[in-house]
Formats: structure tokens, C-alpha cells, sequence
């Protein structure tokens, strides 16, 4: 379909998005990982400004424990997203590579928040991760819908 051609009503649309397979066993977990990664990912800004209120017990504790989770979800991610693609699954190649980058964005990121090196790159480095991570999982984590 290209962008003149008409839909079942008769109106112009866009080209369709890049299919992504949704009825193998290891594209449903390929949508779940995306899921909980980008959820994650959306929960560690919260538990780095609760750093800044005294009230909360050990955020940085949390905060810490969440980038442990994350990375290691970000390792299975790997994995899972080159099944997908490899196997029979048939998904693009572009979820494996952003995942791959997401990765290595994360090691970073995890590895100057640990050493408590270069705040000033820790943050924008965190807000690039977690848009990283919320478009893969809204561009790959979608069920196909019924036209």
C-alpha cells in the first residue's frame, strides 16, 4: 500500500508501519520484555527526585536496585529480541540493534551513577535512555489491529 492508496472507506492513508509478528510464543515474550523494560526504565525518574525529598527511606537505594534490574532486563532483551529476529518469530532487525544500543546506553549510564561520576551527563544520559526504551516498546510492543 502507498500513501494515494485508500482504505475500505474509501479515504487516503499512510503506508502502513512495519509489521511485527505477533503469534509466535517468543514474540509474545519479545512484547512483554519491552513492557516491563520500558516501565522500569519510566520509574527511575521518580526514585531519583525522591532523592530530593527527605521523607522517602533510601532512594538511592531503590534507584540503585531498579538500574541493577534494568540492566539485567536489558541483557534478556538482547537475547529475546535476536530470537525474533532470527527465528521464526520474523521481527525486524531494527528491534535487535536499538536493543543492542539500548544496552550499551544503559552500561553507561549504570556505570556513572554508581561511581557517582559526571551527574551532569548521568541525567540527559537517563532521559535518552528512557525514550530509547518507550519507543521500542510502543513501536514493537503493539499487538498488530484487525483492519
Amino acid at each position: 500500500m502507498t500513501a494515494t492508496d485508500r482504505d475500505d472507506s474509501g479515504t487516503a492513508g499512510p503506508a502502513p508501519a512495519e509489521t511485527v509478528p505477533t503469534d509466535s510464543a517468543v514474540a509474545v515474550i519479545a512484547r512483554w520484555i519491552l513492557i516491563i523494560h520500558a516501565a522500569l526504565l519510566a520509574a527511575q525518574p521518580f526514585l531519583a527526585g525522591a532523592m530530593l525529598d527527605a521523607m522517602s527511606p533510601s532512594p538511592q537505594t531503590m534507584h540503585r536496585m531498579v538500574a541493577m534490574t534494568v540492566v539485567a532486563v536489558a541483557i534478556v532483551q538482547v537475547f529475546v529480541m535476536l530470537a525474533a529476529w532470527k527465528g521464526k518469530a520474523g521481527w525486524p532487525r531494527d528491534a535487535f540493534n536499538l536493543s543492542l544500543l539500548l544496552l550499551g546506553l544503559e552500561l553507561v549510564q549504570f556505570t556513572l551513577g554508581h561511581l557517582s561520576l559526571g551527574m551532569a551527563l548521568h541525567i540527559p544520559l537517563g532521559i535518552a535512555t528512557l525514550a530509547c526504551g518507550v519507543y521500542l516498546a510502543v513501536k514493537y510492543a503493539r499487538r498488530a489491529t484487525a483492519r
